[in-house]
C-alpha cells in the first residue's frame, strides 16, 4: 500500500502531458510483452523442429560416407592378408633369411604410404615374435624382436571379423585405433595382428561446420569419444548419459548440456557398428531464430505506440509554441544582438522566463559595453607609447651628424666609434631573417673595434674567411652573438687578456664557423647544463643569446643545421656553427 501510495503522489505531480504518454506507453507495452511471448513459444517449437528435421538429414548424409569410409579402413587391414608370399612367410616360426625381412617391410611402407591419413602403422608376427613399426614421426621402419603385442581386452580379435576399434591414445591429432587379426585359415590361430592408427583429417572434413558453437561428434554406445570439432570436448570427461539417450531408437533428438550450455542433439546410429554420430546445435543460436518473429510483433506494437505519441506530441506542441518563439529570439541574441527584448506570451511560467532572460540579456550588455571601453582605451595608450618612441632612422641620421663634427674637429678616433655605432644600428634595423656572411662579417668587425676601444689591450681578435664565402647567407647577427658570447664570459668576467679567433670555411657540405676563445672557460657543469638547454626549449640561464640563435638554427633549417660547444676551466671555449648548403 505503501509503493502504491508512493506513486500515486508522484503521479499527481506530473504533467498532463507526461501523465498522457505514460498511460498510452504501459497499455502498448502490456500488448506487446503478451504477443511477444505466445509468439516466442510457438515459433521456438517450430523452428526445434525445423532444425532437427535439417540437421538430421544432414547427419544421415554424413553416416552414409563415414560408413564407406569405414569400410576402405577394414579393407585396408586386409591389403596384408591378401599377399600369399606374406602370409607363407609369416606362418613359420622363423622369418628365414634377410630378403623375407625386407620383403614384409616393403609391404608394410607400401601399405602405410598407399594413404595420408595413417599416422602410424605397427605389425606383430605371433610365430617369431617380431614386432614392425612405421610412423610420422618415425619414417624408417623400426623392427623389435622378442616384442609381444599389447592386445585390447575384447573378444572381437579372436571371432566374428577379427576386428576391434577403440579411441587412440594420441588425441584429438588421432581419431581411431583399428586392430585386426591375421589367421590361419585352416586352425584359426592368430598368425599376425595389425594396429592401425587413423588422423582426424576425414572426420575434420565430414563435420563441416559452418556455424560458431555447433559441436559435431563420434561416440560409441559405451560413451567413449573418439572425435569433436572442438577441442576443448576432448578433455572433459562425456557423461555417459549422452549415448543414454541413443540405446532404444535408431536416430532422434535432445537437449543436453555441456559445460553449463544447453545444446539441442542430433543423433543417428551407425549400422552393425557401436558408433553414433552426433551434431549438437546451441540453443542460443535457435533461441536467437526467433527474434524476428518477435521484432515483427515489437514493430506492429511500436507502430501503435508511435501514434499515439504522435497524437500526445501534437498536443504538447500546441501547448508549447511560445517556447518555440522564445528559442528562436535566444538565438538573435547569440548572434551578437544584446539590445533586442522577448516578447513571449501564453502560461505564466513562459512569460516569467522571458522575463528572467530578459534581464540578463540587459546585464550582459552592460558588462559587453564596460569592457569594450576599457578594451579600447588600453589601445589608445600603446599608440601613444608607440608615437612616443624614437624613430631608429632619426637616431642613424644623428649619429652621422656627430661624426662628422667630430671629423671637423680632427676627433678621427671619435668619428671611427660612432660609424661603427651607426653600421651596427643600420645592420640592426636591416629586415630580413638572412644576411650575406659579409656583411655578417663587417657588423662584428664593428662591435669588435668598439669593444677594442673599451678593453684596449685585453682584447686582440682574428678574423680568417675565404673571400669566395662572402655571397653565403647565414642567420643574421648569429656570429656576433658567439662573439659577443666570449666577450662577455672572457673579458667581462675575468681581468686577464683574451684573443677571439673567427674561422670560416667549407667542409663536407657545411659551412663551418668557429669562434674560439682563450678566456677563462667554464666549469664542467655549467656546459653541461649549457648542452642541455640547446638540446631541449626548456630552462634559462646566462646563455640565452646562444639558446636563442640554436632555436633559430632548427628553424631556419629545419633541423639540419648543428651547435657544438666545448669548454675547458682555464684555457678557454670552443662554439662551432654547421650551416648545411643546400639551404
Amino acid at each position: 500500500m505503501r509503493l502504491f501510495s508512493g506513486l500515486r503522489k508522484k503521479a499527481e505531480g506530473m504533467t498532463l502531458a507526461n501523465k498522457l504518454i505514460l498511460a498510452i506507453s504501459a497499455s502498448t507495452v502490456s500488448v506487446l510483452l503478451i504477443v511477444s511471448i505466445f509468439n516466442y513459444t510457438r515459433t521456438i517449437n517450430i523452428i526445434t523442429e525445423h532444425q532437427s528435421a535439417s540437421s538430421l538429414e544432414l547427419l544421415e548424409l554424413k553416416k552414409q560416407n563415414f560408413i564407406a569410409y569405414f569400410n576402405q579402413l577394414g579393407d585396408y587391414s586386409l591389403a596384408l592378408r591378401n599377399d600369399e608370399s606374406f602370409v607363407r612367410i609369416i606362418g613359420s616360426t622363423e622369418i628365414g633369411d634377410y630378403t623375407n625381412i625386407l620383403y614384409i617391410k616393403s609391404l608394410l611402407r607400401n601399405m602405410y604410404y598407399s594413404r595420408k591419413d595413417i599416422t602410424e602403422l605397427k605389425l606383430y608376427l605371433v610365430n617369431s615374435r617380431y614386432a614392425y613399426t612405421i610412423s610420422r614421426r618415425q619414417p624408417n621402419i623400426k623392427t623389435e624382436e622378442g616384442r609381444s603385442p599389447d592386445l585390447p581386452d575384447t573378444k572381437d580379435l579372436e571371432e566374428g571379423n577379427y576386428m576391434y576399434v577403440m579411441p587412440p591414445a594420441n588425441a584429438p591429432e588421432d581419431t581411431l585405433k583399428i586392430w585386426r587379426t591375421i589367421i590361419n585359415i585352416s586352425d584359426k590361430k592368430p598368425l599376425a595382428y595389425v594396429e592401425i592408427t587413423v588422423d582426424d583429417s576425414f572426420l575434420s572434413n565430414l563435420a563441416d561446420i559452418k556455424e560458431t558453437g555447433d559441436l559435431f561428434l563420434l561416440l560409441d554406445t559405451r560413451g567413449r569419444l573418439y572425435y569433436a570439432n572442438d577441442n576443448i570436448i576432448l578433455n572433459d570427461k562425456i557423461p555417459a548419459s549422452l549415448t543414454g539417450y541413443t540405446n532404444n531408437q535408431k536416430n532422434g533428438n535432445f537437449i543436453y548440456e555441456i559445460n553449463d550450455e544447453s545444446y539441442l542433439a542430433i543423433y543417428s546410429r551407425i549400422d552393425n557398428t557401436d558408433f553414433v554420430l552426433f551434431n549438437m546445435i546451441p540453443t542460443n543460436r535457435i533461441d536467437s531464430a526467433v527474434v524476428e518473429t518477435r521484432n515483427i510483433s515489437l514493430i506492429i506494437a511500436f507502430a501503435a505506440l508511435i501514434i499515439s505519441l504522435g497524437l500526445i506530441l501534437l498536443l504538447i506542441k500546441t501547448l508549447l509554441k511560445p517556447l518555440g518563439v522564445l528559442a528562436e529570439q535566444m538565438k538573435i541574441v547569440g548572434g551578437g544582438n544584446f539590445k533586442v527584448r522577448i516578447k513571449v506570451g501564453g502560461s505564466a511560467e513562459i512569460s516569467n522566463l522571458g522575463t528572467q532572460f530578459n534581464s540578463m540579456i540587459s546585464r550582459v550588455d552592460e558588462l559587453i559595453e564596460k569592457n569594450y571601453v576599457a578594451e579600447l582605451n588600453e589601445k589608445m595608450a600603446r599608440l601613444q607609447a608607440l608615437e612616443a618612441q624614437i624613430n631608429p632612422h632619426f637616431l642613424n641620421n644623428t649619429l652621422q651628424a656627430i661624426s662628422a663634427q667630430a671629423i671637423m674637429k680632427k676627433q678621427r678616433g671619435i668619428s671611427k666609434m660612432i660609424e661603427a655605432l651607426a653600421s651596427m644600428l643600420r645592420y640592426s634595423i636591416t629586415e630580413g631573417d638572412s644576411m650575406l656572411l659579409s656583411a655578417e662579417i663587417k657588423h662584428v668587425q664593428s662591435y669588435l673595434m668598439l669593444q677594442k676601444a673599451r678593453f684596449d689591450e685585453r682584447l686582440d681578435y682574428n678574423i680568417k674567411m675565404d673571400e669566395s664565402l662572402s655571397d653565403f647567407l647565414i642567420p643574421k647577427i648569429s656570429i656576433l652573438t658567439l662573439v659577443e658570447n666570449s666577450v662577455n664570459h672572457g673579458l667581462e668576467q675575468s681581468p686577464e687578456r683574451i684573443c677571439i679567433n673567427i674561422d670560416i670555411l667549407l667542409d663536407k657540405g657545411y659551412l663551418v664557423i668557429k669562434v674560439v676563445d682563450d678566456g677563462c672557460g667554464m666549469s664542467p657543469e655549467k656546459l653541461t647544463e649549457i648542452r642541455r638547454q640547446l638540446e631541449y626549449e626548456n630552462g634559462m640561464t646566462g646563455s640565452i643569446g646562444l639558446k636563442n640563435l640554436a632555436g633559430r638554427l632548427h628553424i631556419l633549417y629545419n633541423g639540419m643545421a648543428k651547435m657544438e660547444i666545448d669548454s675547458t676551466p682555464g684555457k678557454g671555449t670552443v662554439v662551432i656553427l654547421y650551416i648545411p648548403l643546400n639551404n
